[in-house]
């Protein structure tokens, strides 16, 4: 007769049972580690799991990372900006004596006297004719003389204003009576005489104030307002019973401007 150790079958059991708890309780942890896994059996009895949120690990960089080096991106030159150019002043280029007309300064300065004379009302004096021709020509001879002295004067090497109307036989001709009749004009005292000086293609200084005359036109005007300015040649170029005015114009090599008027 075997002998049978009766503990050993409950042994087994109780291992087996054991085995069975394990089993059991592996499917439930994983039942629950599957939120979103279908429940089975009555919805009504089934005990809610709040889910755990796992940590978001960080990924762990091993070495150091190199940047891939991309294609540079080209540099922007800014597009410069152009400076406006200053409009230039035009330059006073000097000009040459010879470049200047004598004879029409001359006749300019007789219109501008005109043109003065109009405006206070009087009559024009004659610029040209036979009359004229003889002053025309003391005038021009005695800018000339002047213009070899380098001054604008009446009396050269003695010879007085009055002497020249004698000597050109003008004297007796240019003579009257002012409007009122208590007035005899003459040449003495150099009355029937203005002269003048300028500068032509130069500029110059006049009072100060830089100034150039780079034509005729402004040779001529230059010269009659500045007649104009004076209390001396004013009078005399505005005579109201004067019928002729002879202008003589002289230029040097140096541009200096020498000008005559005589009246009758």
């Amino acid at each position: 007769m075997v002998d049978v150790d009766v503990n050993k079958p409950t042994l087994l059991v109780a291992g087996g049972g054991a085995v069975a708890l394990v089993v059991v309780a592996v499917l439930v942890g994983a039942a629950l580690s599957q939120p979103n896994a279908p429940v089975t059996g009555d919805p009504s009895t089934a005990t809610a799991v709040e889910a755990t949120d796992l940590p978001t690990l960080a990924p762990t960089v091993t070495g150091t990372a190199t940047a891939a080096a991309g294609t540079p991106s080209p540099t922007l030159t800014p597009t410069p900006t152009p400076t406006p150019t200053p409009t230039a002043t035009p330059a006073l280029t000097d000009i040459p004596a010879d470049a200047f007309d004598e004879r029409e300064i001359e006749r300019l300065v007789g219109e501008y006297i005109n043109d003065r004379r109009a405006s206070a009302g009087l009559d024009p004096l004659a610029i040209r004719g036979q009359g004229v021709d003889r002053l025309t020509e003391m005038a021009r001879g005695h800018s000339v003389q002047m213009a070899n002295l380098g001054e604008a004067i009446h009396r050269i090497d003695g010879v007085t204003s009055a002497e020249r109307y004698r000597e050109h036989e003008l004297y007796e001709r240019c003579r009257w009576s002012s409007p009122d009749g208590n007035t005899l004009r003459n040449a003495d005292d150099n009355a029937l005489e203005a002269v003048g000086r300028t500068v032509a293609g130069e500029p110059y200084r006049d009072n100060g104030t830089r100034q150039f005359n780079g034509d005729e036109s402004a040779v001529a005007r230059a010269v009659v307002d500045a007649w104009w300015n004076t209390s001396t040649y004013r009078p005399r170029l505005s005579y109201p019973n004067a019928d002729e005015v002879g202008i003589g114009v002289e230029i040097t090599r140096r541009n200096d401007v020498f000008v005559t008027a005589n009246v009758c």
